[in-house]
């Protein structure tokens, strides 16, 4: 998958491949990340918790997002 995104798999995790291909930061934008794997033919994005982030917060946007 990070190959086929454009990006070496032997270079990390550049600021660009997280914005490109996660959605870390506030609700909007891990809801409009998902969004937007949605609207590519995604059927299961993964969500997970980041340590230091308001993941109860994320978790009721995401849950609004799902329920149409």
């Amino acid at each position: 998958m990070i190959e086929r995104s454009g990006f070496p798999t032997d270079a990390g995790a550049p600021d660009e491949f997280l914005d490109v291909l996660a959605g870390i930061g506030d609700a909007d934008t891990a809801a409009a990340t998902v969004e937007r794997y949605r609207e590519a033919g995604a059927t299961s994005p993964c969500i997970g918790a980041v340590p230091k982030t308001d993941f109860d917060a994320t978790l009721d946007a995401l849950g609004r997002l799902a329920a149409g």
